[in-house]
């Protein structure tokens, strides 16, 4: 695990599975009875099984994190943090249960079984260690293996995404909360196939609402609006969501065949990196992005573009596109066939809790040339308007949404052999970059004031995706960058002219190091030489 400079101890108090119903030790098994009983919702009970969307299936081999640290002024009760946890998995029960085991090598056939066989609490104590381990510029690291969980941070519990995961043998949740001299983290990770990050707030809201349920005296009755009553989450497929977005013209529509096929190419690749997953040396890096150099990104691209409606998102992905870009030394714009992807929201079902998000594919005309030396803000206007026209042509068609969930449906419906031979020999090789971007700020109400350090995790980090969320204290308002490159390719950003040209006010973290990336924008004839300076000799 990820530690402290210094040497440290870390001695667990407590580790148990905390399942459903169970009597609290602090208090009768009515008390908790009543507290329970307000919210079983459709998923309610111990018996049964939550059947996943396609969304949810195909994420079943990644984790979710989010960490949230307390200073010496807040405390964070160990008891009522067991009991809150407790409610909200009798409230959701695929909480305290296990994956189902595949049948026919198919993720189609994953679901949750309701075992009650519990989440995991492990309360730890870290009394050599200061909270600021939590601080933001001490997330990048220098030297990590992308699939290698012992870099993860040591306030987190590590999650099994694999064998484990798939043969029902894994927690779907864990929860740890740590102590320190000065402070306590509060780290909870779930399996991604639970929900995705535009849900995180809403798991947020029921387990804090929970936690001061149990915290105050009198154990009064959470406000129910903020309690989860999750859907059948099998609402959000193709077949039911026709209904509701196209109405009548649901009866006519039919999705495009699709053809999963397998390649050599793919296999090969995926052999390849199964091989370096847990060798392949990598580095994590951050960049910092105040808000007013985020809007001065939206004016130069609204400026620079004939597309109406550019959003300070669409400026913002498609800068961070042009850095992947340079920094894996591949041509600036993708040019049809070429393209990147973007992360949207596909429609729900009204209570749907789950994953929605989908890859939306970005491209300029094959016509188009690349970009002229020194053009950085042409670049980023021409592809900031294509994110814009293909955002606004996914929202305008109803049938591109259904035409999506179709093709996730199809990819769970085949081997999985099958299925990632086919990204990997079919899909990835036209892909040039993938930026996921959320800007919403999220973190829990515990009655205990606003966390001193929030933290978003990812495990396994994907090497060569960009990750935009929104920055933290003790930062200013505005967002950090977050990619895991090869480490020539992440030598290769730190030397890139066009960084420092597209975004001058920000600051680059890297290893420990925090560093301005540039002054005032230039232009000069090496803006595009994605080499290093010391490759450039």
């Amino acid at each position: 695990m990820v530690r402290p400079a210094a040497p440290f101890s870390l001695e667990v108090l407590a580790c148990k599975l905390i399942r459903a119903g169970a009597t609290p030790a602090r208090q009768g098994s009515a008390a908790i009875s009543e507290a329970h009983s307000s919210n079983s919702g459709p998923s309610g009970g111990s018996v049964g099984c939550t059947q996943l969307s396609a969304f949810d299936q195909i994420n079943a081999f990644l984790a979710t994190a989010r960490c949230y640290g307390y200073g010496p002024d807040s405390f964070l009760d160990a008891w009522a943090l067991e009991q809150a946890l407790q409610a909200t998995v009798t409230d959701l029960p695929f909480l305290a249960g296990r994956m189902s085991r595949m049948r026919g090598q198919r993720l189609s056939t994953l679901a949750i079984q309701h075992t009650n066989e519990g989440a995991l609490l492990t309360h730890v104590e870290a009394d050599e260690v200061s909270l600021s381990v939590m601080a933001p510029d001490r997330w990048p690291q220098r030297r990590m293996a992308v699939a290698d969980q012992s870099d993860l941070a040591f306030y987190l519990e590590p999650m099994d995404t694999g064998r484990a995961m798939l043969t029902g043998r894994e927690p779907l949740m864990k929860v740890r909360l740590t102590d320190l001299k000065d402070g306590q983290i509060l780290g909870i990770t779930l399996s991604h196939a639970i929900l995705d990050g535009v849900r995180w707030p809403a798991l947020e809201a029921h387990l804090g609402a929970r936690y001061r349920q149990f915290a105050a005296p009198g154990r009064p009755r959470p406000d129910p609006a903020l309690l989860l009553r999750p859907c059948d989450r099998t609402l959000l497929s193709s077949a039911s969501m026709a209904k509701q977005l196209l109405g009548e013209r649901a009866a006519v529509w039919k999705p495009p065949p699709s053809r999963i096929n397998a390649t050599l190419c793919g296999y090969w690749r995926l052999a390849r990196q199964a091989l370096a997953a847990r060798h392949c040396n990598s580095e994590f890096l951050m960049i910092y992005l105040p808000r007013t150099a985020a809007a001065e990104l939206k004016a130069l691209a609204t400026k620079g573009s004939q597309v109406p409606g550019i959003t300070m998102g669409d400026a913002v992905q498609a800068a961070t596109a042009l850095l992947l870009h340079g920094a894996l030394d591949r041509p600036l714009l993708p040019v049809t066939p070429k393209r990147m992807a973007v992360m949207v929201q596909v429609p729900t079902p009204e209570g749907y809790f789950g994953n929605a998000v989908r890859m939306l594919d970005v491209s300029l005309p094959a016509n188009t040339s690349q970009p002229t030396a020194g053009d950085a803000v042409g670049a980023m206007a021409a592809l900031a308007g294509a994110i814009r026209l293909a955002t606004a042509a996914v929202r305008a068609q109803p049938e591109m949404a259904l035409e999506a969930m179709a093709a996730t449906e199809a990819l769970v419906g085949v081997p999985l052999l099958r299925m990632l031979s086919h990204m990997l020999g079919v899909l990835q090789p036209n892909i040039t970059s993938l930026v996921n971007y959320n800007p919403k700020v999220q973190s829990i109400d515990l009655g205990l004031g606003p966390p001193v350090f929030t933290r978003q995790v990812s495990v396994p980090r994907a090497r060569d995706i960009a990750i935009i969320r929104p920055a933290v204290p003790p930062f200013e308002e505005g967002l950090f960058i977050q990619v895991c490159l090869s480490p020539k390719a992440a030598d290769r950003l730190r030397n890139l002219p066009l960084l420092g040209a597209l975004m001058p006010d920000a600051l680059l973290m890297s290893g420990g190091a925090v560093v301005q990336c540039c002054g005032p924008p230039k232009v000069d004839s090496n803006m595009f030489d994605t080499s290093s300076s010391s490759e450039r000799g």
